[in-house]
């Protein structure tokens, strides 16, 4: 019993952080584009746009759409 309760407590360490993975979309402030990246921005080079981040890649590239400040910024 124990053997299986660590079997199942390993693959939960090691696939949690798999599982939750986050997009953020961000503005570049050199060049003022917007992209979508796999890790928090630095506040310095990447600028959060919308506050939040999105558990899919799909939800960020809808946010990017809509996002004001992604709008008239050239890709």
């Amino acid at each position: 019993m124990r053997r299986y309760l660590l079997a199942v407590a390993l693959a939960a360490v090691f696939t949690g952080p798999a599982l939750a993975a986050q997009f953020y979309v961000v503005m570049k402030s050199t060049t003022k584009t917007c992209q979508i990246i796999g890790i928090p921005p630095d506040g310095k080079k990447r600028v959060l746009v919308g506050g939040t981040s999105y558990p899919t890649k799909e939800d960020a590239r809808a946010a990017e759409k809509t996002a004001p400040e992604c709008q008239g910024a050239a890709k």
